[in-house]
């Protein structure tokens, strides 16, 4: 009878050790959050601000709000998601995707998500257009004088 009692002591005391190390997770995540800059226009999961000329929005809000919105909700992640297919009902396109891979993708995604934003704010025409360049490469175009 005590080896039993001993035996579910240690298996309590093994899930208080994952339990702390997950809230630890949380925490840093939820940090991490915290410190993003949602971007102007952009209260829950609402569409930046229009531009006022052509009722649309304008591309680099949406970009940068598109980034951040997908990294804000991927940022809780801890396994890989499931996306299945939509041609084959039960082929998750990403049952091979290394669980490695996703948190640098998560952190790739998070900091692309930064530079938008950066290049966003950004009041240099040539500076803001060296940010996109950082993200884009050459498909993003040099100014046009």
């Amino acid at each position: 009878m005590l080896a039993i009692v001993a035996e579910q002591q240690t298996v309590i005391a093994k899930q208080q050790t994952v339990i702390t190390e997950l809230r630890e997770r949380i925490k840093t995540l939820e940090e991490r959050v915290s410190l993003r800059s949602r971007p102007a226009g952009m209260p829950g999961n609402k569409w930046p601000s229009k531009r006022p000329e052509s009722g649309g929005v304008a591309d680099a809000d949406a970009v940068s709000g598109v980034l951040r919105q997908i990294a804000n909700k991927l940022i809780y992640s801890l396994s890989v998601p499931r996306v299945m297919n939509p041609s084959l009902q039960n082929e998750n396109l990403l049952r091979d995707f290394d669980p490695d891979h996703f948190e640098t993708f998560k952190m790739k995604l998070d900091e692309a998500a930064d530079i938008a934003e950066a290049a966003r704010r950004e009041s240099d025409e040539g500076r803001s257009i060296g940010q996109w360049q950082r993200l884009f490469i050459t498909r993003f175009p040099q100014r046009a004088d």
